[in-house]
Formats: structure tokens, sequence, C-alpha cells
């Protein structure tokens, strides 16, 4: 890692420090304080995920085409603002406005950041290390959660909800300063000079041209609708169980905390097929874990999901990475993550219908479905002789020099 270490200390600084989200484990528990029914509560994570929809793939394809680390200080800035209405809200319109600028923030943020990197280390030719530095980056952004939402717990008991909203918003202002000067990378500046709807129809091109990649991104999709599920309805489970309100920031921190421990394996993973597949394994078992009625075993298998199905998208972004032009990466990033919230968003009905008509263990079937899809998309993409474990990854450099499709 001769060229770049000073570059990677300050994207793993920024990962800390954007980490202190301390507004993160109260938010549900601040509209209960507020009032807000149970059917509002779960508005916020329809309203959250449809901004997402509508501003992942064009801020993904602003990213390639302007600049990616202006992509994200702009989300930055969208954050403080969502922060700082959240603090100031009293009503519930007034909480879905802070909720939209929240979305805006993760809509725009998303597969940047992978992007960067991947080409941080392409240019420098150290592209073997690309997922074990991307574990390594979620891994710093995951001590940042944990602390801050002990932290954030504590601060809206002792003091106040609005409190935890204010420090989350000078999180992002330093996180905004830090990355103000990072030099970024300029492979995708080669995209500047193509045509929008040419930009798009090239990526959406490579993906119905190249089965291989487009394998990759469907597998990647149904991960991605595991760790959607998991990311924003996961208090559902402990819910049901009638979990005291104290535990949940030790909860949410334990929970938050396997996407570090998935930070940690997934440069082994990149490299070790039995590991991917002992990872998919956990996939599956562990969403077979959500059906049963124990807080021990959900606790422990929301732990190993969220790890497994982690890990699995640090290596899946590798390999769609690999056979990408930089000009199409962050796009394609954003599109899959698109992709998959969209598939959450339609299913949320269903599992919602099921849940109240049943249960919330009843429901989490469908996770397990979605989890056997993701397992056969894991043996088609990761077969015995594959040629990734030799490390072969001279695509995507020839994809750089000269991007061209045909039929």
């Amino acid at each position: 890692m001769r060229a770049i270490p000073r570059r990677l200390l300050q994207l793993f600084l920024f990962n800390l420090v954007i980490g202190f989200m301390f507004h993160y484990s109260i938010v549900f528990p601040y509209m209960h304080d507020l009032g807000f029914s149970t059917s509002q509560q779960i508005s916020y994570a329809i309203v959250v995920n449809i901004v997402v929809l509508l501003v992942e793939i064009p801020a993904g394809i602003l990213a390639d085409r302007w600049s990616r680390k202006g992509v994200l200080l702009v989300s930055l800035v969208s954050m403080a603002i969502s922060c700082a209405l959240f603090g100031m809200a009293g009503s519930y319109s007034q909480f879905m406005v802070a909720t939209a600028f929240s979305g805006i923030y993760f809509g725009m943020s998303s597969g940047v950041q992978a992007a960067i990197l991947y080409d941080m280390l392409l240019k420098t030719d150290e592209r073997k290390h690309y997922e074990k530095i991307l574990g390594r980056l979620n891994s710093i952004r995951t001590v940042g959660f944990v602390v801050s939402s002990i932290t954030g717990a504590v601060l809206a008991t002792v003091f106040n909800f609005q409190l935890a909203f204010y420090l989350s918003a000078i999180s992002c202002a330093a996180g905004f300063m830090i990355l103000l000067f990072f030099r970024e990378p300029q492979l995708h500046r080669k995209a500047e000079s193509t045509k929008l709807i040419s930009h798009i129809a090239d990526l959406f091109k490579l993906l119905a041209h190249h089965p291989e990649t487009r394998m990759l991104a469907l597998t990647s999709m149904f991960i991605g609708i595991i760790l959607c599920f998991m990311s924003d309805i996961d208090p559902l489970w402990p819910l049901a169980l009638g979990l005291a309100t104290i535990l949940y920031g030790p909860l949410n921190a334990l929970i938050l905390s396997s996407q570090g421990l998935a930070g940690l394996i997934a440069g082994a993973a990149s490299i070790r097929l039995w590991l991917i597949r002992l990872l998919g394994l956990g996939v599956l078992l562990a969403a077979i874990g959500l059906t049963i009625a124990n807080i021990y075993v959900i606790v422990l298998s929301q732990f190993i999901l969220i790890t497994s199905a982690t890990t699995l998208m640090v290596v899946l972004s590798g390999r769609i990475q690999d056979s990408l032009p930089s000009s199409q990466r962050a796009g394609c990033e954003s599109a899959i993550s698109t992709i998959s919230r969209l598939s959450f968003v339609a299913l949320l009905p269903l599992f919602m219908h099921i849940t109240q008509g049943q249960s919330v263990f009843a429901a989490a079937w469908m996770i397990v479905v979605i989890a056997l899809l993701g397992i056969l998309g894991l043996v088609k993409s990761f077969p015995k002789n594959s040629s990734w474990f030799k490390r072969e990854t001279s695509f995507n450099d020839s994809l750089d020099e000269s991007f061209t499709l045909t039929k």
C-alpha cells in the first residue's frame, strides 16, 4: 500500500466520524414519545425507502459523471439538515420532512465510497486489497455506530431526545470538513464525454450482455433485500417478545457490531470458497432462526444474519466492480441497491399483513425464501472452478482502457 496511505487514513477517519450518529437507536422511541401511532411509525421506514428509491440511481450516475466526493458532501449536508429538523419536530408532518432529508442522505451515499476505494486501489495496482479495506472501513464506521448507539440512548434518557439529533448534525459537519480535503481518483471522469442517456444505456447493456455480471447483481439484490429487512424493521421481533425499552440501546449496539465483524472477515472470504459457502449457510440458518419466538435465538439470528449478509455483499461488490469500467461502478452499485430497496418496499405490505394476521415469526418465512434464492445465486456465481480465487482480475483494466459493448 505504497501510494495511498494518507488518503486511506482520511477515509478511515471519515468513516469513524460519520459513524457517530447518536440518533439511530432512538428514532422509534422518539416517535413514541411524540405520540405517533404504530402505523405512523411504520411510515417512517416507508418514506425513507421511497426517497432512497427516487434518489439512489440518479445520485450514482451523477457521482460517475461529476464528482463522487461532491455527491458525498451533498449527502452529509442533507443528513445535517435532517438531524436539525428532527430535533425541532413537533408534529408528524415535520417529522416526515426530516425523514425525507435523511432518505436523501442514504440514497446519495449508497455505493459511492466503494467506487472511490476501488479506483484508488486500481490506480496503484493494489486491487487485491479491495475487499479487505472495504471491510475495514465498514468496521471502523461500526465502532462509531456502537458507541453512539449506547450514548444516544443514555442522552435521551438523562437529558432529552433532541440532544442526540443535534450531536449527529455536528458529526455530519466534522465528516464534511474531513472529506472536503480528500483528493478523489479521477478514472470515472472519462464518462463526462458521453451523453447521460448513453451512460445509462451502457450500464444496462453491460448487465444484459454479461451473464456473469447479471448473476452477481441478482445475487447481490437478494442479499440486499435481507439487509433491508434487518436494517429497517428489525425491532419488530424484540417488540413482539416484549423486550424492555431500556435494553434497546445495548441490543442495537450489538446488532450494529455485526457489521464490524463482517468487515474483519471480508478480506478472507474474498479468496476462500469454503468461507463464502459457510456464510451462505449462515444466512439461511439465521433466517430460519427468525421464525422462532425466543429472544436469545432472535438476537443471535439477527447478529449472524447481518454479519453473513454484509460480508457477502462486500465480496459480491468486489466481483461486480471487477466486471465494470470505472465510469459505471458507482451507478451499478446504486442500481443494485435501488432494486433491492424497491423489492423490499413491494414485499413489506405482505410481510406486515402476515405479521398482523399471525405474527412476525410467521412472516419471517418470507425472509427464509429470499435467503434460499440468494444461496442459489451464490452457487452459480462462485463455482468450484472459478478463476476468481486465482485473483485473475485483468478484465477490469481492459474495460477502463476501452469500454465497448457488442451484441
